[in-house]
């Protein structure tokens, strides 16, 4: 109810600011004055209405939703507190249960291992002793007395710390202490501008441990692996690459070296987590000491997931999110064969539940490829919707590691040059996929993104695009080409500076422009690089529903990549965002004359 006041209140000022993006948006897309002009404002304000009411009648049913189930909570209430006493009564009586006896095979073991060197009489009264000590004082009349009292302990604790630190996002962490305060790092490039880049108090840079690039790269994975003493090892493809042929070089290499390998090529799209588990079935009794992946990021997630497996047993939802993978995985070398989700360097693996289709996240550095072979005439077969795909992908990773909280001068240079290269060659190569100039630039600029991304993390684009693949089965590529445009729309009050440079970093002139026009640059240019290349440009031509926008925002705010955003959207920042993808930026505006009530004089 408060969340829905506070919308209401709000409306006025954020329509003011809304009516000036619109007539910003409509003057760059009709700069001269008449028809045109006043269509494509009319376009911006219908959005602005339709995105409005939508999110109005979502709050006001989350309202009733929520006080359906209050009333419903309130007559659960005591049987939800019976059930609970009832299990605690069970759990002390099995433990219990269970301390008796083994405190009991304890001392029958402690005087079978005495019995021969004494008397059993001799350590009678010592047994009695042990037996009352260790029994005394257990039970439900144990944990009031003993348990309590250390649970409060450790509240207190906990609260004390707590208070003690600086919960300021903008300054260095502080602990306050009767010895003084003690500034643990400076935080890189805060400025009056800036929002907090860099809030980890340290930057790690992971990258593999060799990295080889260039025409036939693919071709020396057998001498490496012979270099590393490698007997045997499982190469990891889907259909696309056997039926090209893509991994025969690389093959031929592993022959000649003398490695025994196995193929598997039945890789499958968004990396379900049945398919990893059919994998993992396969080989698990084997002895294998190399994963080879060939193919896209679905095929090098499934290695890092089948490679966790087999160094960990279980299933693989038991290693979801940071650093949840106790031992390194067998030796992963990555061979790409598109340009585009920078898994081949990265620290990440997504997984697909397909029970309750959400998108099972896996961070740790014990997966990072050992070795990664960039053959950029493997990728001159990627049709060109495929090279658009990949090569929005790469663009919404440099982008989001540009502006990504934890932001570091190492990722930004990696991430800027990716833009650029992106921005020069992704339209070649989508073109005309034969160039290998075009490849070669777009081969780069994914390594490098991937650089930027895995150590940077991501933003809001790829928290909400997960959900989105997991509930429509869309692929990464496209959900990123769709969502970026809007969520930079978002970003671009947040850090203006930064919007800057990457509109110059895709080759906008902004040498006589204003801050502001030059950071709307950035936001066009990215929306032409999309229909230029044939993606499309809204959820609904994907077959996203309108319906889902409630669920996506619930998903996307439990996405650990919304941690790293450089802003904290709210789950009605989230809505709008979604709400705004679905309206169609790439139509030009009918010639047709705008109500006076929008006039603009």
């Amino acid at each position: 109810s408060e969340e829905l006041r506070r919308f209401n209140q709000e409306l006025p000022a954020r329509r003011q600011e809304k009516l000036g993006r619109a007539v910003l948006a409509a003057f760059r897309r009709s700069p001269e004055s008449g028809p045109a002009f006043l269509a494509a404002f009319q376009r911006e304000m219908n959005r602005v209405r339709i995105s409005e009411e939508r999110v109005a009648r979502r709050l006001e049913s989350r309202v009733r939703s929520l006080t359906a189930q209050e009333a419903g909570f309130q007559k659960a209430i005591p049987l939800i507190y019976q059930e609970a006493t009832t299990s605690a009564h069970r759990s002390a009586r099995l433990f219990d249960e269970s301390y008796r006896e083994w405190t009991r095979r304890i001392l029958t073991e402690l005087n079978a291992d005495l019995s021969w060197r004494r008397k059993p009489e001799d350590y009678a009264q010592l047994v009695g002793v042990v037996h009352e000590i260790l029994t005394g004082f257990r039970g439900v009349g144990g944990f009031v007395e003993y348990g309590l009292p250390a649970l409060a302990g450790l509240i207190t604790a906990m609260t004390w710390l707590g208070v003690t630190i600086n919960k300021d996002p903008l300054k260095p962490w502080v602990l306050e202490s009767e010895i003084g305060q003690t500034t643990w790092l400076p935080y890189y490039n805060q400025s009056r501008n800036e929002v907090n880049v860099m809030t980890q108090p340290m930057t790690v840079f992971s990258w593999p441990k060799e990295a080889v690039f260039g025409s036939n790269a693919s071709a020396e994975v057998g001498a490496y692996a012979a270099r590393n003493h490698i007997r045997r090892a499982v190469i990891l493809m889907d259909e696309g690459v056997r039926q090209h042929d893509l991994a025969a070089p690389l093959m031929n290499s592993l022959a000649e070296a003398g490695i025994e390998f196995r193929v598997y090529d039945q890789v499958k799209p968004q990396v379900p987590d049945a398919a990893v588990a059919d994998v993992f079935g396969r080989f698990r009794h084997e002895q294998i000491h190399l994963i080879i992946a060939v193919g896209g990021g679905s095929t090098l997630d499934t290695a890092k997931a089948v490679g966790i497996l087999l160094s960990n047993g279980g299933e693989i939802q038991d290693y979801e999110g940071v650093d949840k993978v106790p031992k390194p995985i067998p030796c992963l070398y990555a061979v790409p064969t598109m340009a585009g989700s920078g898994s081949e360097v990265s620290q990440f693996c997504v997984v697909q539940d397909t029970r309750t289709r959400k998108a099972i996240e896996i961070f740790s550095r014990r997966i990072i490829p050992e070795a990664v072979f960039i053959d950029p005439l493997l990728t001159l077969s990627m049709p060109p919707e495929l090279t658009a795909r990949c090569g929005m992908d790469a663009l919404s990773n440099c982008i989001e590691a540009y502006f990504s909280s934890w932001a570091n001068p190492l990722t930004d240079a990696k991430a800027l040059h990716g833009i650029r290269l992106i921005s020069e060659s992704l339209r070649t190569a989508v073109a005309d996929g034969r160039n290998i100039g075009a490849r070669q630039q777009m081969a780069i600029a994914a390594f490098e993104a991937g650089l930027a991304f895995t150590n940077a993390h991501s933003g809001a684009v790829h928290a909400m695009g997960h959900p989105i693949a997991g509930l429509f089965g869309v692929p990464q590529g496209v959900s990123d080409a769709i969502l970026l445009p809007h969520v930079m729309r978002y970003n671009l009050n947040v850090n203006m500076d930064r919007m800057v440079n990457v509109a110059a970093a895709l080759g906008e002139s902004i040498g006589d422009l204003s801050k502001p026009e030059a950071a709307e640059k950035a936001i066009g240019a990215v929306e032409r690089l999309i229909v230029e290349i044939g993606l499309p440009t809204t959820l609904d031509k994907v077959g996203v529903e309108r319906e889902a926008i409630s669920k996506l925002s619930q998903l996307a705010m439990q996405d650990a990549f919304m941690e790293t955003h450089p802003s904290h959207p709210s789950m009605r920042d989230v809505e709008e965002i979604y709400e705004s993808a679905f309206v169609d930026y790439s139509r030009p505006p009918a010639p047709t004359h705008a109500p006076e009530s929008t006039a603009i004089h």
